[in-house]
């Protein structure tokens, strides 16, 4: 009875969004095998468009994931910008953070996707 209570209580700690995103953060470190980091961040990847595109920024400077999701960057680029979601006010500034690691013209696609800087950079 107590083990069935315990797998009760790692599934509700797992279905709260900031819990499994902090997980599947965690383990995107180099120390994780390689398999284990592009499925950490497959399944990021895969929780909405905006997590998408965060998830790319920060791969590029991996160097063993940064092929990928430099890859996915121009593909979110190509058929996902045009969204009609919009990120937090936290994930955009995020985002748009690490848009200054990136070359000036793709920084400016990206930024012209985000909602809340369309208008507030060149």
């Amino acid at each position: 009875m107590r083990a069935a209570t315990g797998h009760r209580d790692a599934g509700r700690r797992l279905r709260r969004p900031g819990d499994l995103r902090k997980r599947l953060q965690a383990l995107l470190s180099p120390a994780h095998p390689i398999h284990t980091r592009r499925a950490a961040a497959a399944l990021l990847r895969d929780r909405d468009t905006w997590r998408r595109l965060h998830t790319d920024l920060t791969l590029l400077r991996d160097p063993d994931l940064a092929a990928d999701a430099h890859q996915d960057v121009h593909a979110w680029l190509a058929h996902s910008a045009a969204t009609y979601t919009t990120p937090s006010p936290a994930l955009a500034a995020e985002i748009d953070a690490a848009c200054t690691t990136l070359t000036p013209a793709l920084a400016r696609q990206i930024r012209f996707a985000l909602p809340t800087t369309r208008n507030s950079r060149d």
